[in-house]
């Protein structure tokens, strides 16, 4: 279920007529008994789409309505049973319905995007499925050692890749696992690390071009080598080809601010806050805002940015070297002190400028 509402959520966001909010804001309200009225308030949605899926041996059930969360009432509806060979002729026909019913302006050239490249083989679908899972959860984490879920990620697109090599999710996915592998410091040699997100993301991108997810870990492999020019290229045309995608907008938005585009960093990462406003990983948006806003001299403004991250993860230790940071521009100084502490005790390998700079962001 989980991975049919992603797909389907993946082409709803192809369509350039309409915003459409992302997986993770959506799923933080899986399973739960909501008022819609309240839920699309939180979401900043008029329309809401919910369904669900059964399963039994190789044929599924798939139910999706449209539901008018201002007016309260359903647009439409729709019942398939189908093979699973079929599943992705049915996450077509929901887009496109729900698609013409939202906005009857979408156009033939905007369907003919929806002609996306399909899994030759469905277990290795199943396999990527699997692994967005385990990413996923992994995202709940923020560790600066060994994630079990991460390892388990890893290890399901690998299997995925070896029943289907042409799966561009499954390789793209390797190249973010890389980059969140750097960040919990459980790489012996970090180069390598970084040659191989940049190897599983050109692949990715050899096999579909305008993968916003291939484009999105080729840039955050590029901006890890503090090559921020061309990740800001490849964030720019992830969001082109998929402008509802929240993730393309946090990395677009962190080559900005490490280029020194400040300014238009702070626009970019608010338009990422605005697609995914219930965000499970808000804090890497704030931290985001942070730098945008410490750029431009606004630092009570970072102050708020970072303090707003921590309140989701007070022990996270790259935060708490933010806030020393930005206490020490407002002459806090005391303050600083004790958050540049408990960083370097999180962070026992990070002792000095050098030893940053190797791992993050060279320049």
């Amino acid at each position: 279920a989980d991975g049919i509402t992603e797909d389907i959520i993946t082409n709803l966001s192809l369509w350039r007529t309409f915003p459409v909010i992302s997986r993770n804001s959506s799923f933080t309200f899986r399973g739960q008994s909501q008022n819609l009225k309240q839920v699309a308030t939180e979401l900043g949605a008029r329309y809401i789409v919910e369904g669900s899926v059964r399963k039994g041996g190789n044929r599924v059930r798939i139910t999706a309505q449209l539901i008018d969360a201002e007016e309260d009432h359903h647009l439409w509806s729709e019942r398939w049973d189908r093979t699973l060979e079929d599943i992705f002729d049915v996450q077509d026909e929901v887009s496109e319905a729900i698609a013409r019913r939202v906005s009857p302006s979408v156009t033939g050239h905007e369907q003919n995007r929806l002609i996306r490249k399909r899994p030759e083989n469905l277990s290795a679908w199943e396999e990527y499925l699997q692994g967005l899972r385990c990413f996923h959860a992994s995202q709940q984490q923020h560790t600066d050692h060994e994630d079990p879920s991460l390892v388990q990620a890893r290890q399901h697109f690998e299997q995925a890749i070896e029943l289907d090599p042409a799966l561009s999710d499954a390789h793209a996915y390797l190249s973010i696992c890389g980059a969140w592998e750097l960040f919990h410091f459980t790489v012996q040699d970090p180069q390598k690390t970084l040659d191989r997100m940049l190897t599983d993301g050109r692949k990715a991108e050899a096999l579909n071009p305008e993968n916003p997810i291939a484009l999105t870990g080729m840039a955050t492999a590029y901006m890890l080598r503090g090559d921020h020019s061309t990740a800001y290229e490849h964030a720019q045309r992830a969001v082109k080809f998929n402008p509802s995608f929240a993730l393309s907008y946090l990395w677009l938005g962190m080559s900005q601010v490490h280029s020194g585009d400040y300014q238009q960093g702070e626009i970019t990462i608010l338009k990422a806050f605005e697609l995914s406003p219930a965000d499970p990983e808000l804090n890497n948006f704030h931290a985001v805002l942070y730098f945008a806003c410490l750029g431009q001299g606004k630092y009570e403004e970072a102050l708020e940015a970072i303090e707003q991250a921590l309140l989701r993860h007070p022990d996270a230790g790259a935060l708490l070297g933010h806030r020393a940071a930005v206490l020490g521009h407002l002459e806090r100084s005391s303050e600083a002190k004790a958050a540049l502490d408990r960083y370097l005790t999180l962070r026992p390998n990070l002792k000095t400028r050098d030893h940053y700079r190797r791992i993050f962001i060279p320049n």
